[in-house]
């Protein structure tokens, strides 16, 4: 079978792995659930977490990002009460207006960007009592300066989400009951051969989600 194979930064090749056979005294081992090696190349996006927000409990999802596909897709799915465009030159304006609307903050705040400064700043969207959720994906480099005063003061819970893995078998109900809808997300499908197209197709952005399709 074939197989698309990295072997360093910007590095990709389809390379022939044999396919493994099972001999005497051989253990098999079932996998539940798949990361890596699997089958698709996906960017990040929210829609679903903004769904399954308003499934349990949020009624007042605001969602916040640069306009764009994965914004236009969020308003067409659903997945928020009100959405801000950020604008991707000068966003400081639109990040000023969720806090003008909702002067005392939110109850749960989800930084899902990875973004240094914003996650930052997203503690002065929190309010008393409320809770942090780091859910975007930082490098091990980063660090943020937060005032220890204010998190003890306002009694802020700061939480982080590596890994929902347990929670597949909930996810799947979701899709299932029609609850999350993810009509749309993955609008790029590519065979194996195709993987660079995939990866260029990612890079600008033409991509909410590209699949690569194992024949």
């Amino acid at each position: 079978m074939h197989a698309l194979q990295y072997s360093e930064p910007k590095k990709h090749s389809i390379v022939e792995v044999p396919v493994p056979e099972l001999r005497e005294n051989d253990v098999l081992i079932k996998v539940k659930a798949c990361g890596v090696c699997g089958t698709y190349i996906s960017l990040g996006f929210q829609a679903t977490l903004a769904q399954m927000l308003r499934q349990n409990g949020g009624c007042n999802v605001v969602v916040v990002a640069p306009g764009g596909l994965k914004m236009d897709l969020a308003q067409e799915l659903g997945a928020g009460d009100n959405y801000i465009d950020l604008s991707r030159e000068s966003p400081q304006a639109q990040f000023d207006a969720p806090k003008a609307e909702n002067s005392y903050g939110f109850d749960i705040f989800v930084e899902a960007t990875g973004s240094q400064k914003i996650l930052e700043a997203s503690i002065n969207y929190v309010r008393r009592g409320g809770k942090l959720v780091m859910y975007g994906v930082y490098s091990s480099e980063v660090r943020v300066s937060w005032s220890p005063a204010k998190i003890f003061v306002d009694e802020i819970t700061i939480v982080g989400i590596f890994s929902e893995m347990y929670k597949f078998p909930a996810a799947v109900d979701y899709l299932d009951s029609g609850k999350v809808k993810v009509d749309g997300i993955a609008n790029k499908v590519y065979k194996i051969e195709q993987w660079e197209e995939c990866l260029e197709a990612m890079r600008n952005k033409t991509a909410i989600k590209a699949a690569i399709v194992f024949d």
